[in-house]
């Protein structure tokens, strides 16, 4: 639901630009008491237009299964929000008008789901990509099979790492939980021990911010400044754990 209502947003708001000419203000004249002149700023009166309204962008729903049938969390699939990962139950949804290069925002996004559709997933940590050209279910989840080194077994061969970890008020683990650390470095999900990674550079005091879902299925945003160093990243023994409310 986050990612669908993250798309939405940013569609409206192309929506919204491409709109700001017809709210161009007018400028009228009165007559004050005294004679003279004053410059009145009003808004032009905007026409409704159906071509304004933003269409629903449609999505498939993947699910990601390793050889032996387990789900594969961490995959990016093919989607300009390239930061959007499959959860711990490998599930993730595919935007398909990017994927099938719709360019058109301002009418009906029409999608023929009796033809085939090219896309890729990624596995971030090691930049393994595979490809995909699949006939997908409008209604149905579309399982399919990642045949790589998963993202959790290339995080594990990574010797310089800190571990990140959520919790809620009950000490229970958070999985499906996100970091982001400037500039813009999503780590992948938190998996069902509630657990994640950082394997990038050393920084000082650094805002981390972190997006979870609550037990009444709200998005909800917290930060910490944290701080690491060479030799945190060295030993790989490091960890850090963020406690939230749900």
């Amino acid at each position: 639901m986050k990612k669908r209502l993250l798309c939405a947003f940013l569609c409206t708001a192309m929506v919204m630009a491409s709109s700001l000419p017809a709210f161009a203000a007018k400028t009228t004249t009165k007559k004050t008491t005294q004679t003279k002149q004053e410059e009145v700023l009003e808004e032009a009166p905007v026409e409704p237009s159906d071509d304004l309204v933003a269409a629903p962008i449609p999505f498939a729903t993947l699910r990601f299964v390793d050889k032996n049938g387990k789900p594969v969390q961490g995959l990016s699939v093919s989607h300009p929000l390239t930061y959007i990962f499959t959860d711990n139950k490998g599930i993730g949804d595919l935007d398909l008008a990017a994927a099938t290069n719709f360019a058109g925002f301002l009418k009906d996004i029409k999608i023929d789901w009796s033809k085939p559709v090219a896309f890729s997933a990624t596995n971030t940590v090691n930049n393994e990509t595979q490809k995909y050209n699949v006939r997908l279910s409008k209604d149905n989840v579309n399982e399919l099979v990642w045949d790589k080194e998963t993202p959790a077994q290339s995080v594990a061969k990574k010797k310089e790492k800190v571990q990140f970890r959520v919790i809620d008020q009950n000490g229970k683990a958070v999985p499906n939980a996100q970091f982001v650390l400037p500039p813009q470095d999503f780590l992948l999900p938190t998996n069902t021990s509630g657990k994640t990674w950082y394997y990038g550079k050393a920084f000082e005091k650094y805002n981390v911010g972190l997006s979870y879902t609550d037990s009444k299925g709200n998005d909800q945003y917290v930060t910490k400044v944290v701080t690491i160093r060479d030799k945190h990243l060295k030993n790989g023994k490091m960890g850090i754990t963020f406690k939230v409310t749900v």
